[in-house]
């Protein structure tokens, strides 16, 4: 699949700051692979955004030269008032040894069909058209969970917490008695 990793609906004031928030400068978001949990740094990404403003579509855009992290920094700065949240889709692949993404993105060479359903998820995750039921899914991508450094409790932790209640209410081997 042509789309590594995305993330939607992100806050950027989370990311860069706002009133009595001190700004990380890292796109840390939370990334499930084989059932652990993976704080993944997007910073260095490179891909297409989307820019909303109460869930609407303002700004679509391109990261390829430079960082995500910058050039959405550079909307926050300039335009920030005119948007809120933003979505991306990453073309570069998840490093979770170093817990980051490449900074370069792969050749990639792809069939009409992968291209089709590819271009197909994005406009649903970004559009969000009400006849569409679901959200539409990347094969072999992994999506991001952005983290929120305002509250004690992070997304995994949250995550963790869910997982060990399920494990309560559902049990995998069932004691026969």
């Amino acid at each position: 699949m042509i789309i590594k990793a995305y993330g939607l609906n992100w806050d950027p004031k989370l990311i860069y700051g706002y009133k009595g928030l001190v700004a990380r400068k890292c796109f840390k978001g939370d990334v499930r692979n084989k059932d652990k949990h993976f704080e993944i740094d997007f910073w260095k990404t490179r891909g297409i955004y989307t820019l909303f403003r109460n869930f609407e579509i303002v700004y679509v855009g391109k990261v390829t030269d430079m960082n995500l992290g910058d050039r959405i920094r550079n909307h926050f700065n300039n335009i920030g008032d005119h948007w809120d949240t933003f979505s991306f889709f990453s073309f570069t692949k998840v490093n979770f040894a170093t817990r980051n993404v490449s900074t370069v993105t792969d050749s990639f060479h792809s069939n009409r069909s992968t291209v089709i359903k590819t271009l197909e998820a994005i406009l649903i995750n970004t559009a969000e058209p009400y006849l569409n039921k679901q959200e539409a899914r990347f094969p072999d991508a992994f999506r991001a969970i952005q983290y929120d450094y305002t509250n004690d409790k992070s997304i995994t932790d949250i995550y963790k917490k869910l997982e060990k209640i399920e494990k309560k209410l559902f049990p995998s081997k069932r004691k026969n008695k």
